[in-house]
């Protein structure tokens, strides 16, 4: 077949294809697209590639509102980091550990509901541990130690674990339901 090919292709037919005469079953399948839609014809395809269909997009008004989300919560979480950094530095480990983890969850949930990969990663790049904290001066932190313990709302945020709230948050703005973002 193959060292034939060339010549087969290269031949001038030998008649003029007729395109009004069409098989009824490969009309009915070249028509399948167009009588249930491009997505079902494709989807079990998709699922062969471990890709998930987004029949409901996230509307971009909502992905504003995760993404103002988002920013309004990461002032507390430096706070928060600063604070502990100062005053429990043996917790700190654990507290950049958790939080990270559920930013990576939230970014896997994002991901999974349909946003683009690189917006969900350029909004949550900010939101790492490592960006958000860097360690204050040594001539700085007996003030900034004094300023966190007077602050309520770091203790308060502290005590009920209330960083742990953005991943909650987000997952009611997601369309599926909630996911395991806010859960460590």
């Amino acid at each position: 077949f193959v060292r034939t090919a060339t010549q087969r292709l290269d031949a001038a037919p030998a008649a003029k294809p007729d395109c009004t005469r069409v098989d009824s079953a490969l009309a009915a399948e070249l028509g399948m697209p167009s009588a249930v839609g491009w997505l079902e014809v494709i989807r079990d395809a998709l699922k062969g590639m471990n890709l998930t269909v987004i029949t409901d997009p996230i509307p971009p008004a909502t992905w504003m509102t995760i993404k103002d989300t988002i920013a309004k919560a990461l002032p507390d979480e430096r706070r928060l980091l600063d604070c502990v950094a100062v005053r429990y530095p043996q917790t700190l480990p654990t507290m950049v550990y958790d939080w990270d983890a559920m930013i990576i969850k939230i970014g896997g949930a994002l991901a999974g509901a349909g946003l683009p990969r690189d917006e969900v990663g350029a909004t949550l790049d900010s939101a790492e541990a490592n960006q958000l904290w860097h360690r204050a001066a040594p001539d700085t932190e007996a003030e900034l130690r004094d300023s966190c313990i007077k602050d309520q709302a770091v203790t308060a945020n502290l005590a009920n674990f209330g960083f742990r709230g953005l991943g909650a948050a987000i997952d009611k703005l997601l369309p599926a339901g909630p996911s395991d973002s806010g859960s460590n």
